[in-house]
């Protein structure tokens, strides 16, 4: 059996399976300032002596951020789609894509969820090890979608806030710089002809956004999901803008090159067993009672909430929308955080073989 441990990112009250795991996180935010000191996270992971028995291979961390577009992790570990492939899977919390990114470059962990944020390109570009096995998650083209900017209910409600363009000079909530979630705001500012320097920007995690909002410290947030689902039915936001990151890539499904290539065939197994889940949920899956107690489980949101919430499109064709990735590359570029001149060549980091062999397996 071939052992797999998912570390997951933004919910810190996620459960482990499979596992005894502790990951402790600090975060000073300065509101006067608009910035915020955060500690990094400190995943320890202690594998059962069941766990390590059954595995006859070195333990895979996948790193996935703990948010409702990665329910068909929660799926297949509950439904037993990875124990069909031999595979045992389990999961601990980080906080964001920059510290997914510094884990796979650097061998601590061996795959995970990552944004296309700047940490990546700049990884990417110096020839880390990280490999993209599979497209993961993009922003619905149409509808209600996954990528909401939201406000405070009692700025809302007083007038304080109305329209994106009142954000100027405001602080808004993102959980970590130079990601997606920045580059979403930036596309809900831009919309209303401002820019990612009119608003101060406060690193605050998911977990504590609702709080930072009661309090009036931030008056925005982008608190993905479920988080902004939650907080709607809290009465503690609404949304402000929708729609302004429709079809932008969100994430892919990286690995540790490394640990691709000595073990092809357990990647192949775990991206096959994500698809079917996957498919399970796209099909109506989240207004099944079982599948939203599975959620439930690892998310800690309702089953009737979960029911309600927007859900990010996958693209399990194997194709990406380059020109979504080249324009947030483009992005971080003007804001002066990349360390190359030029596109990066995804033709080198990306192995589209892994997702076809996958589907071969379905």
């Amino acid at each position: 059996m071939t052992g797999l441990l998912l570390v997951a990112c933004g919910d810190s009250t996620a459960t482990t399976v499979s596992t005894t795991a502790a990951a402790s996180t600090a975060a000073k935010t300065s509101v006067a300032s608009g910035t915020t000191t955060s500690a990094a996270t400190t995943a320890a992971v202690a594998t059962t002596a069941a766990a390590t028995k059954a595995a006859s291979g070195d333990k895979t961390k996948i790193l996935f951020a703990s948010l409702t577009g990665d329910s068909p992790l929660y799926v297949a570990i509950d439904k037993g789609y990875f124990d069909a492939y031999n595979l045992s899977v389990e999961i601990v919390n980080v906080n964001n894509s920059s510290e997914i990114i510094s884990l796979l470059a650097t061998g601590q962990a061996s795959g995970g969820g990552t944004s296309w944020a700047a940490s990546f390109f700049n990884a990417a570009q110096k020839g880390s090890n990280i490999t993209i096995a599979a497209p993961y998650q993009k922003v619905p083209k149409t509808g209600k979608t996954n990528a909401r900017l939201l406000v405070a209910k009692s700025a809302y409600d007083s007038g304080q806030v109305k329209t994106v363009a009142d954000l100027k000079g405001k602080n808004v909530a993102i959980p970590g710089p130079s990601a997606f979630a920045e580059y979403s705001v930036y596309l809900a500012l831009k919309n209303a002809g401002l820019s990612i320097k009119d608003v101060n920007l406060v690193n605050i995690p998911f977990p504590q956004v609702a709080a930072a909002l009661k309090s009036g410290s931030v008056v925005a947030a982008y608190a993905g999901e479920p988080t902004s689902t939650q907080l709607e039915a809290d009465g503690i936001a609404v949304t402000l803008s929708d729609g302004h990151a429709a079809g932008t890539e969100i994430s892919s499904l990286a690995f540790n090159t490394d640990f691709l290539n000595k073990n092809p065939d357990a990647v192949v197994k775990f991206v096959a067993a994500y698809i079917k889940a996957s498919n399970e949920l796209n099909a109506g899956g989240f207004q099944n009672p079982q599948i939203q107690k599975i959620v439930e489980k690892y998310t800690k949101i309702p089953g009737e909430i979960l029911g309600k919430i927007p859900q990010p499109s996958p693209s399990y064709d194997g194709s990406f929308d380059i020109s979504s990735v080249r324009a947030q590359e483009a992005y971080y570029r003007e804001r002066g955080v990349l360390s190359y001149a030029g596109d990066i060549n995804l033709d080198t980091i990306i192995r589209k073989d892994i997702l076809e062999k996958a589907k071969q397996l379905l």
